[in-house]
Order: C-alpha cells, then sequence, then structure tokens
C-alpha cells in the first residue's frame, strides 16, 4: 500500500565538540507494520523475530547458529569433506507443478567459504529444482535464481550445505525467500521524505547541504526555521535534474552559512 510523504522534516542540531554540530532527524509519520508477502513460502526468512526457528542447523553447526544483528550466524568448522556435512535447512515447503518460483537470500562469509543453496526433495534421492552455488564474502551479497517445479510436493526442503572447507570460517544468511504460488509482490521504493538532510551530522564550520525531491524544474523558495516558526535562513533551491542513481527529479539546498547550534530546527521547502 503506497503512503504518503511527510513534507516537513525536523531536524535537530545537538553540540558534540566546539566545533561540530550533529545533526538527528525525528520522523513526523508513525511507522506502519511489515505486511505479509504474498507467495512467500520461506518462514522466518528475516530473523526478525530474534530466533532461527523453523529453521535447523545440524549437529556441528547447532553449538554456535544464533541470530546476530539481524542474521543467522553461525561458525562453519574445519575439517568436513562434503558440503552435506554442514547444513541448515527449513523443511516443509510446498511446491506446485508447473509453477515458477523464484529463490533468494543474503550471505557473507569470513574469511569465505563455499555455500550450496537448494530447494530440494529431502529425502533419496535428494532431487534438486534448484541449485546455487557461491562462495560469500565479507560484507556478503544477495545471491538469487529461478525455476519452474517439475512436482508438486508439500514437503520439499531448502537447504543450504556449507561442508566442505579445511578451515574454519563464519556465515551469516538473511532475507532467505522462496517466492512463487502467489500474486508476484509489486516494488513500491521506500523514498522517505522529499526534503533530505545528512543524518550523521555537519560540521558547525563546514558545507551543510540538503537534497528536495521535487516535480520543479525552476529553483523555489527553502528556508531553516526554528522550534518557534521564525525563519532563521533561506533562499532558492539549485536545480539539479534527474539523478541517475535514483532516477528522481531533485534540486540541492545549500545553508552553509548557518552556524548556530541549537534544537528543534525544521527545513521546509516546496510546500
Amino acid at each position: 500500500m503506497a503512503r504518503s510523504l511527510p513534507r516537513r522534516r525536523f531536524v535537530r542540531l545537538v553540540p558534540a565538540l566546539s566545533m561540530v554540530m550533529v545533526l538527528t532527524l525525528v520522523s513526523t509519520g508513525a511507522p506502519t507494520a511489515a505486511a505479509a508477502v504474498p507467495g512467500e513460502l520461506v518462514v522466518n526468512g528475516t530473523f526478525d523475530d530474534g530466533t532461527t526457528a523453523p529453521f535447523w542447523t545440524t549437529g556441528n553447526l547447532t553449538p554456535t547458529a544464533a541470530v546476530v544483528d539481524g542474521q543467522l550466524c553461525t561458525v562453519v568448522p574445519a575439517g568436513t569433506v562434503n558440503p552435506w556435512d554442514a547444513i541448515i535447512g527449513q523443511d516443509n515447503i510446498s511446491l506446485v507443478e508447473g509453477t515458477d518460483y523464484t529463490f533468494s537470500f543474503f550471505a557473507s562469509g569470513d574469511p569465505t567459504g563455499p555455500v550450496r543453496a537448494l530447494v530440494q526433495l529431502p529425502v533419496d534421492p535428494f532431487t534438486a529444482y534448484i541449485t546455487l552455488n557461491q562462495s560469500p564474502v565479507p560484507g556478503g551479497a544477495v545471491y538469487s535464481g529461478s525455476f519452474t517445479s517439475p512436482v508438486t510436493l508439500p514437503t520439499a526442503q531448502v537447504a543450504f550445505q556449507v561442508g566442505g572447507s579445511a578451515t574454519a570460517w563464519n556465515l551469516c544468511l538473511d532475507n532467505i525467500s522462496l517466492l512463487g504460488g502467489g500474486e508476484a509482490p509489486q516494488y513500491e521504493p521506500d523514498t522517505g521524505p522529499r526534503v533530505r538532510v545528512n543524518q550523521v551530522g555537519y560540521l558547525r564550520f563546514g558545507p551543510k547541504r540538503a537534497t528536495l525531491v521535487t516535480e520543479a524544474a525552476d529553483p523555489v523558495t527553502w528556508s531553516l526555521e526554528d522550534a518557534g516558526g521564525v525563519v532563521v535562513a533561506s533562499g532558492s533551491t539549485t536545480p539539479l535534474g534527474v539523478d541517475a542513481g535514483s532516477a528522481l527529479n531533485v534540486h540541492k539546498i545549500y545553508f552553509t552559512s548557518f552556524r548556530i547550534i541549537r534544537y528543534g530546527y525544521t527545513v521546509v521547502a516546496d510546500g
């Protein structure tokens, strides 16, 4: 469901050091609960509840498998021979013959190690309907692939076979997803407020810039207001055109000359 974007953005300027002012953002809108994704077959693939259930691990991973910073992380032991000597998995995945599925996940490895990710029959002959062989590295990446199920199977398995490394390594998984059998989710970018500022801070005597997302082609006025609504700085935006990364039309707001540290400032532009 699309949501309206706030037109005003509240900022706080806090003295951290004598020459630095830190800016923090306070959202003007209440957060909304995350909705279930239509057609998602993996349960708790984002580990948002702080647990790894219903994922299971083989005994050589169980002592270390835990949710760390919202990801399932574990130490893969050294000296295993086969990929299936160490496994993270989830059972009872329901597949429908002739249905298209997209399998995706995030993985990082430190230093690195083999990951064989499958959607498969969980018993002999362990038929794999998709296999993604990866070697994730620090920082990680998202891996994905698609397949059409040749069978109707209510007991399929998502498995990450991570054995076969001569040395121990750290593995983290997140956003494990198997989409299919339902309405495909439509991409709706969370673009945030139309006035965007540095979320970390500004040097008191350094450059201060904000970005305005607007359809206007010509400069528009902007103002910086204190907590009482008094304008303490103002000017006109500088149109920059369409940003290549976001495909949004943007203007720049410059307020470098403002150097007073106070609380409760609001940047207002284009309504």
